[in-house]
């Protein structure tokens, strides 16, 4: 079955209505890639989000369990468990079907069972966790019950270290080998990296190709070079499955799959603008970050309005490919709290 675009309005335990099909515009272009367009609007896309969530977990105040701070990540098992990557207690979390907690695996630190930095998890054999630390460079493989049954370190490729992204089976990742960033030119520029296939010992299986990751702003003081994030800028997102790769760079409403070799055998499209950039978008982005080390470094002595903002809103900002084989997009969140 062939993944059709689906528009998310927010990645959330939450129940939804059934999805008629849209007609679709299909062709093939000049080397044969075919082409998906979604033609659908506001009145005509009927996935929507329940009122009421089946599930909710985490509290404001109550027992230590209970208080979530800094998820990263949360997985749901086979049994109805979700497991949760607190990262601001260095711990992954197991609550039941139900919502109550069950269990913790793991601690602050940088020995085996310890994590400093939890940045990635995934499903893998059976029940068993996968969980990349990104401070440590280390993977740690968690039993259903969280037992820690190995850790390892993979091997640092070419221009330094790579990290996860997407899992495309149980013996095979998409990492990002990120490119030291050499430009001599002050502004907005893209962040390269090469997107590679390896197993998990970091060894080189395929390359699907050098693609954006970001896009970032660069600024000289002297002969010192600063980099930081755009503002409402675009960052490439990457989901893995069925032996294909699905790629979004957040410009426009695209999703690119490749196979494993980096070949693109699809382009599916959601025929919509981009929201554009409001004033009070702006005003609400310096409001919401003027404390922030990075936020202060990007505006250095000048001032916040000439701070490289877009025209227009990124598209999406994050790829979820479902045991179904759909695709789903989670939209740019604007500061006005525009979600799709």
């Amino acid at each position: 079955r062939r993944p059709s675009l689906l528009v998310l309005v927010a990645f959330v335990l939450l129940g939804c209505e059934s999805h008629s099909r849209e007609s679709l515009a299909v062709e093939r272009d000049s080397a044969g890639v075919l082409i998906i367009d979604n033609e659908m609007s506001e009145r005509t896309l009927n996935w929507t989000i329940g009122e009421v969530p089946l599930l909710s977990i985490g509290a404001a105040e109550g027992a230590p369990e209970e208080e979530l701070y800094r998820v990263s990540q949360a997985v749901r098992l086979s049994d109805g468990r979700i497991a949760i990557a607190n990262t601001g207690t260095s711990e992954v979390r197991y609550y039941a079907a139900d919502g109550s907690y069950v269990a913790s695996a793991g601690s602050e630190g940088a020995g085996p069972g310890e994590f400093k930095s939890i940045s990635w998890v995934r499903r893998f054999k059976g029940d068993s966790l996968l969980v990349f630390d990104g401070h440590l460079y280390r993977f740690t493989v968690l039993s259903p019950a969280g037992a820690v049954i190995r850790d390892f370190s993979p091997t640092p490729l070419l221009d330094g270290l790579s990290y996860p992204t997407a899992k495309v089976d149980d013996r095979r990742l998409v990492v990002i080998n990120g490119h030291p960033m050499s430009a001599n030119t002050p502004g907005v520029q893209q962040e390269l990296g090469t997107y590679l296939i390896t197993d998990y010992t970091g060894a080189v299986l395929d390359t699907i190709g050098r693609f954006p990751m970001r896009e970032i702003y660069v600024q000289f003081r002297g002969p010192i070079r600063s980099t930081t994030e755009r503002p409402f800028g675009a960052v490439t997102s990457v989901a893995a499955g069925a032996g294909e790769i699905y790629l979004t760079d957040g410009g426009a409403h695209r999703i690119d799959v490749l196979d494993t070799a980096g070949v693109m055998v699809r382009s599916i499209r959601l025929i919509r603008e981009n929201e554009p950039v409001t004033e009070r978008g702006i005003e609400q982005y310096i409001s919401q970050r003027s404390q922030t080390r990075a936020f202060r470094s990007a505006v250095g002595s000048g001032s916040p309005a000439d701070l490289p903002f877009p025209e227009v809103y990124p598209s999406l900002s994050q790829l979820v490919l479902d045991p179904l084989g759909n695709i789903w997009a989670k939209e740019y969140l604007s500061p006005e709290g525009v979600h799709r």
